[in-house]
């Protein structure tokens, strides 16, 4: 395991080889000096069986020794989404980053605009000008006069290709996103003239697909981390467990809840170790 850790001290400069005995005079058009950093160090942990080794900045720092599980590797591993020649896998959130940050640029522009740029005013026209009316939330105008009339003009214009670029960025993290707009509460989909309740089993068929997947994923790491602590109690004389006393299963509930062909409630599905 790589990381780089941000560490509770301040980076030191480096010290010269002599020092001034006067103070320099400090032009005034000279740049500031940056603000002291905290010293940030990389950490890599070796994990070998009953051995742990950790290193900082490439150097050994310390080791230790595991009595209780000397021939395994206390390590379980568990990929969100499989990725090719990557260990830790591909997350669920990452491909939105891009599509979030496009969002959040337009957002604010549009926010900017209306905030810097877009002014509404009100034409009163028919009115006694010898009363003034107070413009202000609540307030309500009457005249006698029927040709009377308030224009309002100004303000933020409609921009049909800006509201769509936003339409099309949501839409495509709708699909990019493993919950589905339905499962998410936002009925945006394009289901025809299904019935609600067939409508939503097909809208959900793709998050049903992938919950099965990461079941089998996270069910066989569940049970590698079992295993694994039922094997160290054994070892620490805690609880005493044999071999075939230490295979789990796993029972998840079927989400529809229903077998589509009888009626009944479904069968729990079981994943074993």
């Amino acid at each position: 395991m790589h990381l780089e850790r941000v560490l509770n001290e301040i980076e030191r400069p480096a010290r010269p080889g002599f020092r001034r005995l006067t103070r320099p005079r400090r032009c005034p058009n000279a740049p500031e000096r940056s603000a002291p950093r905290r010293r940030r160090v990389t950490v890599t942990e070796v994990f070998e069986p009953g051995i742990v080794r950790l290193f900082e900045n490439g150097e050994p720092v310390a080791e230790r020794r595991c009595r209780l599980l000397p021939d395994a590797i206390p390590v379980v591993h568990v990929q969100n989404q499989s990725q090719p020649f990557r260990y830790t896998g591909l997350g669920e959130v990452e491909p939105l980053v891009p599509l979030q940050d496009e969002l959040n640029t337009r957002l604010s522009d549009r926010a900017a605009r209306v905030t810097m740029q877009s002014f509404k005013m009100y034409l009163a026209r028919g009115f006694d000008p010898e009363r003034p009316f107070p413009v202000a939330p609540g307030i309500v105008w009457k005249t006698d006069n029927p040709d009377a009339a308030i224009e309002s003009f100004g303000g933020d214009a409609s921009s049909p290709s800006e509201d769509r670029h936003v339409d099309e960025i949501r839409e495509a993290m709708d699909k990019i996103s493993a919950v589905p707009p339905v499962a998410g509460g936002v009925v945006r989909a394009k289901i025809g003239n299904l019935s609600s309740a067939t409508a939503l089993r097909v809208t959900l068929l793709g998050i049903n697909a992938k919950t099965e997947r990461k079941r089998v994923a996270y069910g066989r790491g569940i049970t590698r981390m079992c295993e694994l602590v039922l094997e160290t109690l054994d070892a620490a004389r805690v609880l005493r467990t044999r071999d075939r006393d230490r295979a789990l299963h796993i029972v998840w509930p079927d989400p529809l809840g229903l077998d589509e062909a009888t009626d009944q409630p479904a069968p729990a599905r079981r994943a074993s170790a």
